[in-house]
Formats: C-alpha cells, structure tokens, sequence
C-alpha cells in the first residue's frame, strides 16, 4: 500500500470505504449541514444521518442529495439530553458496517485519515479505535465560505498503543480528540449502550464516557495522517447548548460532582479496579470550566497550544484549506502558548 500523506488520495487495490459509516447527528443548523454535504460526503463511504431537529429543513436538504449511500432516520426533536442519548444509541444499533466514526455538520472529514484509521484497525485486532491528526479554522464573520487556517493541530498521539486505568488517566484532558476516531462499531455500540443504561445525564461527562469507555474493551492506534477539521468559533454546538441547559434546569455543582462520580464507578466496574484509582473529578472539572468560560484552567496541567494570528493564513476558501490539510503542510506552522512560546 502506498498512502500518501500529502493527498487525499489512497493508491491501492481500492479499500473497502464500504466497511465505513459515517454517524450524522443532526439537530437544526439547515446551514452547516448544506456545507457537509458539500465537503465531506465522499464516495464509498456509507453515511447514516439521525436527524433530531426541530423541523424539515436539514431533512429536505438530505433527501435532496443523489448519494445512494445515505441512510437518513428522523427523530424527536432533541429537546433534552435524554431524547439526544436515546437517539444515539438506537440509531448506532441500525449500523452494519465493522467501522464507524461520528461526525458534526460543521466539520470537514479527510479520506485519507478516514482510511488510515481502517487500516489500522484492520493490522492491529487489539486495537479498537484509531485516529489522526485533527485541524482547527475558524470561519469568517462575513464570508462563511472563506476561513482562517489552521487555529489549531491536535491529536492523540501520546494514547497510541494504550489501554485501560494508564490509558484514561492520561487522556483526561485532550479527551474532545478521541470523540472523532474510527470506532469498531460493536465497541461504539456498547458505548453507547451503556451510557443509555446509566445515571449520567450531563452532556459533557457524555462525551468524556464515550472517549473512556473504549479503553475497557482495547487500544488506541494514532495513524499520523490528517483525518478532521474542526470549526473552532461555532456559536450554536448543539450538545453544548444541551449542557447550559442542564445547568440552567437544575444540575448545581453538587449534583454534577455526585454524577462524575457515577461516571468513575461505571469505568470501574469495567476496569475490575476501585474508582479512586481514576484521575478524574478534577480534571473532568477544569475541562468543563474551560468549556463554559470560566477563569480557572489549570495551564499547569495542560498547555493550551494554538496557532497565533501572525502564523494563519488569514483569509482563504475552505475548499484550498481542505486540500492544503490534506497535504500536511499545517506541521510546518508552529503552535504556541498565550505568552508566545512554542
């Protein structure tokens, strides 16, 4: 196999992108989701799309497309994270490939990472997710068609070849990189599956179960190749919206204390190890925190490194910006810390 970095595209006997789905989950952005269907639809990939919005739009714009390979299911709206869950879990269950990887409408999905990441599941049968490289921009005010690029290059390379307690204990705050990995689908099944069955309710504790849980069943493979881009500035990020919600209905510290606890003791049970041995209340919290705009963010714990201003290019298309990820060329920029140093 010869797999090029510096393309998307993939010179071999042609991969089964078959054995791949893509798990869309709506709600709302009519927007976003005319720009996905643009960007990231790629041929001989299978995409289910669960649609939880609260009118036709986004359906209109999916029956819209010709691609044979889409498969669209319509639920209730996501008026809550319970609504949003349920959906998750029973639509993942209607998935028939051996490979799946979830997706935001505001983001743009690379084939070639999305085939390394097959790959590396298919050489290593321990391992049950794998991913790249993940690149941010962020989106012009006036020109939703023109970016800034790149804001950001992360991934979860540190985790590559890990399991279990060591696993999850180091993944705690860069845990948003994993959500975007190729899942063996009966492993993201039985994610989901379990978070349905669970107390855990806050979105966030959600999505740091989803990116925990695997490590209970296998490995983690990083395949070095740009696979996702991630809007950085979105305004309307559906499950956060879902959190302040939770927030604004009730949830007070103490009860969001008591549930990340719950969310220890189920990684627990699975590890056959004592929930004390997880490091995770604090970090979990200074997560949050920073998700939510709080002041606290333990900078000691983990440097925030972004690309500066002075580095980007400031104004380009998002399809020269999809072609230059591509190619890897967003290496070459240096990332830095608020102060300046790289």
């Amino acid at each position: 196999m010869n797999l090029s970095i510096g393309s998307q595209v993939v010179h071999e006997a042609k991969l089964k992108l078959s054995d791949l789905t893509v798990v869309l989950a709506l709600k709302d952005r009519p927007i976003e989701t005319k720009s996905f269907m643009k960007h990231s639809i790629i041929p001989g990939v299978n995409y289910l799309i669960l649609d939880g919005s609260s009118d036709d739009q986004n359906e209109n714009i999916v029956r819209g497309n010709q691609c044979a390979s889409i498969e669209y299911r319509r639920f209730a709206p996501d008026l809550n994270i319970d609504k949003y869950v349920r959906k998750m879990a029973e639509g993942i269950k209607s998935v028939h490939t051996p490979f799946v990887v979830m997706a935001d409408n505001d983001d743009v999905l690379l084939e070639g990472g999305l085939v390394a990441a097959v790959n590396a599941l298919r050489a290593n049968s321990d391992s049950v997710f794998a991913g790249g490289d993940i690149v941010g921009y962020l989106r012009s005010t006036h020109q939703p068609n023109r970016v800034s690029w790149p804001k950001t290059n992360v991934n979860a390379s540190h985790l590559d070849g890990m399991q279990g307690l060591a696993a999850i204990n180091q993944s705690r705050l860069d845990w948003r990189h994993i959500w975007y990995s190729v899942f063996r689908t009966d492993v993201l099944v039985w994610c989901w599956d379990e978070i349905m069955n669970s107390p855990v309710r806050d979105p966030y504790l959600i999505e740091f179960l989803i990116c925990d849980l695997p490590f209970c069943k296998g490995r983690y493979s990083y395949t070095q190749v740009p696979q996702y881009m991630r809007l950085q500035n979105q305004t309307d990020r559906a499950i956060a919206t879902l959190g302040l919600r939770s927030v604004d209905n009730g949830r007070q510290p103490k009860s969001w204390w008591e549930e990340s606890n719950l969310a220890d003791e189920l990684l627990a049970t699975h590890l056959a190890v004592d929930s004390s041995e997880l490091n995770s209340a604090f970090i979990r919290a200074a997560a949050v925190a920073g998700l939510r705009g709080s002041s606290f963010r333990p900078l000691s714990l983990y440097r925030d490194l972004t690309v500066g201003a002075a580095d980007r290019i400031r104004i380009i298309s998002l399809k020269s910006a999809i072609r230059i990820t591509a190619s890897g060329l967003y290496r070459a920029i240096p990332l830095r810390d608020r102060s300046g140093r790289s």
